[in-house]
């Protein structure tokens, strides 16, 4: 069951872990247990959750034995009386419901077995699990003793310390680099813009837009509950972490824009791949998640008109793209965002582990050192590749333990089959590198926000260099609204006619110049037609609106008209 988690302490004295349990118990959180480990004699459990199957015969026998014996006595009591019948089930099921009730508390046998190997003798441990949301609460009750005060921990899940690590895949994976140079990013935006050669036109695809959002929505706010709960708990966290749950909302208000911004199906009208690990998404999108990429989550205007200029020197996009590409960008800076949060999450959790485990081996090599190969074992089982941050940090907890510091470095060299120093000093330079990447996405959100995306879009728009060509010189002197007008109209022609839209803008001018620029044998004939207004519907003139976005509808990015955000 999800929103489960579970608490332990460790107690240095066995009365102490009894009344812990006892408060728990009084205060209706049931499902607790206490593990007594006495040198040399038998290991005490109090709290043990019978198996499911024994647990379910017992309360079955418990309802059948109550309702025979109720109706025996309703038979005395009520002899012949139709409440002999009435009343028997309903004592049956009363007895029932009550000793599954009784049986459904303590801890389950698994749960008590591994956890029990890890303590050393004299040592008191309670093991309790509750909502997460509570967890702090029963963290409290475990701490309120007299004397001297337990060692406590908070772990995800029904299995705690012991826990399945938490899926994820940035864990093994480099998901940043050094930003390239200027001339770098234009090699790469060249190398996109060959490598995009197969497009489609928007067929519905299981992979939508709308669903790699929510995806990316889910698992940030999955990282930033854990790590608010982390912080509830009055653990500290890392500065990454305190820097995700500061920029929460700004985080949020971008899902939102990106939602608002992008009208339903307004994407199918955008050229889309039509092949690779990207099919099914729109080219800008492309465009826009390997511009993050290579420059580290870290933006500017410049950098973003360097990066598609230099794609557009191979493939001009459409004017729908260009107008599509900050969302594109929002969205690709969104999920380079919750990928570092997912990172950051694991590695919070990855922190408490080290410290539980650096408890337990110090505690081991105090109390009985002959058990340290046992537990390490056990670490070996719970962490059999364990990254070295892990590491690390469970090195640095032991740092002034030589008792337990040496048998556990040994283990670790043993497992990396490297050099300590080489292995921590590259994850100390990739973590610090994830960081500053983190800081850049979330900066570059900011800049988005007040990023005038009208002069980027005269500044890059193909058709707009086309139409600027004018030989009376009039379109260069309109307003931005009237300009945006022609601009439609070239676009409506463009997708009727089925024609690139530089070519249409071409013969416009043409037809300006007094020369309509076709001879009937070329394939820019339609297109001249087009744009005389012969043989279609479509109007030369700026008043007719894009066909497929009426009066009625807004261009992908709504605000963006005005500015970004």
């Amino acid at each position: 069951m999800p929103g489960i988690g579970t608490a332990l302490g460790f107690y240095q004295d066995r009365q102490q872990g009894s009344e812990a349990v006892t408060r728990l118990r009084r205060s209706g959180r049931r499902n607790c247990a206490a593990i007594h480990c006495p040198d040399g004699g038998r290991i005490t459990v109090i709290g043990r959750r019978l198996a499911r199957f024994p647990a379910a015969a017992l309360v079955a026998l418990t309802g059948i034995a109550s309702w025979r014996g109720g109706a025996a006595w309703a038979e005395i009591l009520w002899s012949g009386s139709a409440v002999t019948e009435a009343l028997a089930p309903v004592i049956g099921a009363a007895a029932a419901w009550g000793a599954a009730w009784l049986l459904n508390g303590g801890i389950p046998g698994a749960v008590i077995t591994r956890h029990r190997r890890l303590n050393p003798p004299n040592e008191t441990l309670v093991i309790a699990q509750a909502p997460s949301a509570d967890i702090g609460h029963v963290l409290g009750s475990l701490r309120d003793v007299q004397g001297e005060a337990p060692i406590t921990f908070a772990f995800p899940g029904r299995a705690g310390a012991l826990s399945p690590r938490p899926t994820n895949r940035a864990e093994h994976r480099t998901i940043c680099g050094p930003p390239m140079s200027p001339t770098g990013l234009r090699a790469a935006a060249e190398c996109l813009a060959c490598g995009i050669r197969q497009l489609g036109r928007g067929v519905p695809q299981a992979r939508r837009l709308s669903a790699r959002l929510q995806a990316s929505k889910a698992a940030l706010a999955g990282a930033q509950r854990s790590l608010a709960d982390t912080a509830r708990l009055g653990k500290p966290l890392s500065t990454a972490a305190e820097w995700l749950l500061d920029n929460a909302y700004i985080l949020e208000g971008h899902i939102a824009e990106f939602t608002r911004c992008l009208p339903r199906g307004f994407y199918r009208s955008l050229p889309i791949i039509g092949g690779g690990p990207l099919v099914g998404l729109p080219r800008t999108y492309a465009i826009a998640s390997e511009l993050v990429a290579d420059t580290d989550g870290r933006l500017d205007a410049d950098t973003i008109h360097a990066f598609v200029e230099a794609y557009q020197a191979d493939t001009p996009l459409t004017i729908g793209e260009l107008w599509a590409l900050p969302l594109m960008v929002r969205l690709a800076l969104i999920e380079f965002v919750q990928r570092h949060a997912e990172l950051v999450e694991f590695r919070e959790h990855e922190r408490e582990q080290a410290d539980f485990w650096a408890n337990r081996a110090l505690s081991t090599a105090r109390r009985d050192p002959a058990r340290l190969a046992a537990l390490l074992t056990e670490l070996g089982h719970a962490h059999p590749k364990p990254s070295a941050h892990l590491g690390e940090q469970l090195l640095d907890y032991l740092r002034d333990e030589d008792s337990a510091w040496g048998p556990v470095r040994g283990w670790l060299e043993t497992v990396y089959d490297l050099p300590l120093a080489a292995v921590f000093q590259q994850q100390n330079v990739q973590q610090a590198s994830e960081q500053v990447a983190l800081a850049n996405a979330i900066g570059s959100l900011r800049l988005l926000t007040h990023l005038r995306w009208q002069e980027s879009f005269e500044r890059l728009s193909a058709v707009e260099d086309v139409l600027r060509t004018d030989p009376a010189g009039v379109y260069p002197h309109m307003d931005f609204a009237t300009r945006d007008r022609y601009r439609r109209v070239v676009e409506a022609i463009a997708r009727a006619a089925r024609v690139p839209e530089t070519t249409v803008a071409a013969q416009a001018i043409a037809l300006a110049s007094g020369d309509d620029g076709t001879d009937g044998t070329n394939g820019t004939d339609g297109a001249g037609k087009e744009a005389r207004g012969e043989g279609s519907h479509c109007h030369p003139s700026p008043e007719r609106p894009a066909t497929g976005r009426g009066r009625g509808e807004k261009r992908a990015g709504g605000d963006w008209d005005r500015h970004v955000g």
